[in-house]
């Protein structure tokens, strides 16, 4: 067998190794990483959206990850997204530490899909890491988007200044959605 002939064998080996241990994984496969799609995205805040929204590695708790900061209240729209077969959104939610023992009241974190005609919310999430000690983590965020599977929809994050039924307070509201992505679970 020639040389080349091996090389391309092994190349091929190499290659199919490499995607069957990508698909095994039963977190899913991130097919679509919404921090790097954040320049492009739509966004309006209370406050100018250049010092409202941005992206930043935050450290809760040793884990480390590149997250949207989303000073309440403010939107992130992903406009036309195509939604692949057997897509979740995946994304954690976090206060920064450094503001935990100021005094704020929490965040309320949502997050809904839009076809254009309807909205839909799937995630209604307050985070009060000042008053909850079990809110002093990164809170995992799982939405099943199947529904949606084949269709071009908005993909819309939204934080709150405060809870509801509490006045609006932004004090120490530094929110954050870490490591957004649409994976496909195999």
């Amino acid at each position: 067998m020639k040389k080349t002939h091996i090389i391309a064998i092994l190349v091929i080996v190499v290659l199919a190794l490499a995607l069957y241990f990508m698909r095994r994984g039963s977190d899913g496969v991130a097919v679509i990483n919404l921090v790097d799609l954040f320049p492009g995205a739509a966004k309006a805040s209370t406050m100018p959206a250049d010092q409202a929204l941005h992206v930043k590695v935050l450290d809760v708790g040793g884990d480390s990850r590149t997250a949207i900061f989303m000073h309440p209240t403010s939107r992130l729209t992903y406009k036309d997204v195509l939604v692949p077969d057997d897509a979740w959104l995946r994304a954690w939610v976090a206060l920064d530490p450094a503001m935990w023992d100021k005094g704020g009241d929490g965040v309320l974190f949502r997050f809904g899909v839009s076809d254009g005609r309807s909205y839909e919310e799937f995630v209604n999430l307050v985070v009060d890491p000042a008053h909850n000690p079990n809110d002093r983590k990164w809170q995992p965020v799982m939405v099943d988007l199947s529904a949606f599977a084949g269709m071009r929809v908005d993909l819309i994050f939204n934080t709150n200044s405060s809870p509801p039924g509490r006045p609006a307070s932004e004090q120490f509201d530094w929110a954050y959605w870490g490591s957004p992505e649409v994976i496909v679970q195999r």
